[in-house]
């Protein structure tokens, strides 16, 4: 087979971060405040907070449920270091995986960022505004009631806070924004083909090694043959390097290949049946800031259950979720989130904000070996809007089935 490989130069914030030594995690202590509202000076607590949590599991405000939303808006501090082994030509960028309602970011004084939807990922460049070799002061003024707030609380508590964990790291100028494997699946073998993007031209180097550290394929497109495909019952995984000069990316990958009739659902090739529930990212102990503990018992508890498939209700998940998933062999549906359509989906000022969730949830997880459908909101009317997300997710990722939840009576609606 013959397959072609896609490399572009584009100019693009990095999806994920690279090499250990280029990463500082900045989960800890915080300094921490707690105000009423957006608006408001009154400061209804302070102390100290650990990061990632949830400000309601540690004795700050009150947790509400569903669509009851506080206005509750908390800011948080501390200092970080850039490591000096940090060349002056990197770029530095701050990476936030999860904050209720979003935040302002501030570095030095100084608005850096600015963003909403509180499961996505949000990349912020900071290069030109940290100090090397001094302390750089961190603020970061979490949202009380941004517009769109209601998709991230419904069917669930809401709990506020920077949930999930903030990183600084640095890449060089030219590095490795995003990238994908793809699998075509022949008989015992795997065509793949690896699509990446990179900014300032740089050359990539690429190579899959087995579990055993040997080399199988090289090059952005091979073959591997006799493949150890990747499914629920064996969830087998290579071991994907990408190279560009000054950068080494690594990442485990499973073989498979997912298609679809209009009738089945099949891997590899062959149909298989789902046997799922769904999931929340929620701890009695931790509240939204579930550990990567927690997240690989639940999987480890489904599995024991004969559960081989998790939607992942309303968000997209934790990483370390999908990480258990892939590792231990769950079939999963990820959700772009948004819902609550009756009262929101049919203004389109809403339009830009379901874009952007969904191309968000796409460039995290579209290289997840374990996300084999894609769910384009939750219970809502198909709509002009709801009808762009779903156009954009399948235009961005034609390898993967997508699909609108429905309540009953939206279905009924919308098939008549």
């Amino acid at each position: 087979m013959n397959i072609l490989f896609a490399l572009a130069a584009v100019s693009a914030l990095p999806v994920l971060p690279t090499e250990k030594e280029r990463v500082v995690s900045l989960d800890g202590t915080w300094g921490f405040s707690l105000f009423p509202s957006e608006t408001s000076a009154v400061v209804l607590a302070q102390g100290d907070i650990d990061v990632p949590s949830s400000w309601e599991m540690r004795g700050f405000g009150t947790p509400l449920y569903d669509e009851q939303i506080s206005g509750e808006v908390g800011v948080y501090g501390r200092t970080f270091t850039v490591p000096e082994t940090w060349a002056a030509g990197d770029r530095i960028y701050l990476r936030f995986d999860g904050v209720m309602f979003g935040a302002a970011v501030m570095v030095n004084g100084q608005d850096v960022g600015d963003f909403t939807s509180s499961f996505n990922a949000h990349v912020i460049d900071v290069t030109g505004l940290v100090r090397h070799g001094l302390p750089n002061e961190l603020t970061v003024r979490t949202h009380g009631h941004p517009k769109g707030a209601e998709f991230d609380c419904h069917d669930d508590w809401t709990l506020h806070g920077i949930h999930r964990s903030v990183t600084l790291f640095s890449k060089p100028a030219a590095h490795i924004a995003d990238w994908r494997l793809e699998t075509k699946v022949r008989g015992n073998d795997a065509d793949v083909r690896v699509t990446v993007r990179t900014t300032g031209g740089a050359e990539v180097a690429a190579r899959l090694l087995d579990a055993d550290g040997r080399v199988v394929g090289e090059g952005l497109s091979f073959t591997v043959k006799d493949a150890r495909l990747w499914t629920a019952e064996a969830p087998d995984l290579y071991t994907l390097e990408l190279a560009v000069p000054g950068e080494t990316l690594r990442k485990k990958v499973g073989l498979r290949e997912v298609t679809w009739t209009k009738t089945e659902l099949l891997l590899n090739g062959r149909p298989i049946r789902l046997r799922g529930v769904n999931h929340h990212d929620i701890s009695p102990v931790n509240g939204r800031a579930v550990t990567a503990a927690e997240q690989r018992r639940d999987v480890e508890l489904m599995k024991k259950a004969n559960v081989n498939f998790i939607r992942t209700s309303h968000y997209p998940p934790s990483e370390a979720l999908l990480d258990a998933c892939d590792e231990l062999g769950v079939y999963v549906m990820d959700e772009v989130p948004f819902g609550l359509g009756d009262r929101f989906l049919t203004d389109a000022s809403y339009g830009p904000i379901l874009l952007e969730r969904a191309r968000l949830t796409l460039e995290r997880d579209a290289a997840r070996t374990c996300v084999l459908i894609w769910s384009v909101g939750n219970e809502n009317p198909v709509t002009d809007i709801t009808r762009a997300a779903g156009r954009y997710v399948k235009e961005h990722d034609a390898t993967r089935p997508w699909c609108f939840p429905m309540q009953p009576s939206y279905f009924a609606k919308w098939w008549k």
